[in-house]
């Protein structure tokens, strides 16, 4: 009789015991994997523990200085995902604690706590967006520029040849290859130009990418470039002037246009 009483207490320290005694890890990942968030960004976290029949329970409150405020939490609960929806739950710039409960159904007195800290920073303006990327136009078009003088030997061709190109985005927009913008400075690729004139005709090509400054407010970037062309492919009398090198200005404003993923400027879009 005695035996049996031993027997049934080691049967149910055993039992017990493997179903609490495997807790002793809690991993905490967040997606996206990060420490610094955006104002609006949905964050996913989810907890990972190595317990039997584990439960979890998430706390999350806002750092004020030394203290904490309650933000939300869950009940303890088998699910071990968490979603922290910034939009929904208007939450401002500042920095926040997340702490991750984990404990087995059979052991609720016994837990695991990880805390993780993160950031919640302001977004990025449009402005902020542009810098350090180039917009390509994927259909630029090559104009034709009439420079007159049907006569055989008008030199107002030349006179408006030499005087250079100036273009701008409004009428221009479908004529630029792409524009780059860096701290400031803006690198714009504009597409060549046809030329035609009683003289003959030829090809202007930009002979690098322009360069120049840009400012930028709101959801507008205004451009002001310049650099060289040079004339190619020349026939009739313009031929006298391949491999010259012209002037070439470009000018004017682009609408950035929702997320930064585009700019949009004279018809032509540029991504």
């Amino acid at each position: 009789m005695k035996r049996n009483y031993l027997l049934s207490f080691l049967f149910a320290l055993t039992f017990s015991s493997s179903l609490h005694a495997e807790l002793s890890s809690l991993s905490v990942a967040f997606t996206p994997n990060a420490s610094v968030f955006t104002v609006g960004d949905t964050i996913n976290i989810a907890a990972t523990a190595n317990g039997a029949n584990t439960q979890y329970r998430f706390i999350f409150d806002k750092v004020v200085g030394t203290s904490f405020v309650s933000v939300s939490k869950s009940l303890w609960s088998t699910n071990g995902t968490y979603q922290i929806d910034t939009a929904v739950l208007n939450l401002p710039v500042s920095e926040y604690r997340l702490t991750v409960y984990s404990r087995e159904a059979a052991n609720k007195k016994e837990t695991l706590t990880k805390t993780e800290y993160f950031t919640l920073a302001a977004a990025p303006t449009a402005c902020e967006l542009i810098d350090g990327v180039t917009f390509t136009n994927a259909s630029p078009q090559s104009p034709t520029r009439d420079l007159g003088c049907p006569g055989f030997l008008c030199l107002n061709a030349l006179d408006v040849l030499t005087a250079g190109t100036s273009q701008t985005t409004a009428a221009n927009g479908q004529n630029m290859v792409s524009f780059a913008f860096q701290s400031g400075a803006v690198s714009v690729v504009p597409a060549n130009i046809n030329l035609t004139s009683g003289l003959g005709g030829g090809v202007m090509s930009p002979a690098a990418a322009l360069a120049g400054t840009y400012t930028c407010s709101a959801n507008t970037v205004t451009v002001t470039a310049s650099g060289t062309g040079s004339l190619s492919g020349s026939s009739g009398l313009m031929s006298l002037f391949s491999g010259q090198t012209l002037p070439w200005s470009v000018s004017g404003s682009l609408t950035i246009n929702s997320g930064a993923g585009s700019l949009t400027a004279g018809g032509a879009t540029f991504e």
